[in-house]
């Protein structure tokens, strides 16, 4: 492989990657837009806030000090998180099925387990 094939190769991943960033950021924002969270470093989210692991609920207790009882949250490629701390919310969420979706994971377990309890939608 020549030099220049592989600064194309690199060149065309790093578009993918920021194409799919933004893809997946905007398809949730519109709904957590009036959510607070600290603003999210392109392409690595918040993921830089939780780098020390022994401090990792100290850090949430300060984020919920200063954005209050809900937080959105981005760590890298994946969806938005939403932090709940608010028992109010909490409660809210928790008894609606119109807003729980089970993750992706759990379309595996379908094949073994069927469509129980713990897999059913």
């Amino acid at each position: 492989m020549t030099l220049l094939l592989v600064l194309q190769l690199a060149f065309y991943f790093l578009i993918f990657l920021c194409t799919l960033w933004f893809f997946l950021y905007f398809k949730y924002e519109k709904y957590l837009k009036k959510i607070p969270g600290p603003r999210p470093i392109p392409l690595f989210g918040n993921a830089f806030q939780f780098r020390n692991l022994s401090e990792f609920l100290s850090t949430i207790l300060r984020l919920q000090e200063q954005y209050g009882g809900m937080i959105k949250m981005k760590l890298g490629f994946r969806p938005p998180t939403l932090l709940v701390t608010d028992t109010k919310a909490f409660e809210y969420f928790l008894g609606s099925t119109k807003i729980i979706e089970k993750s992706e994971e759990y379309n595996y377990l379908h094949s073994w387990l069927g469509t129980g309890l713990l897999t059913s939608a």
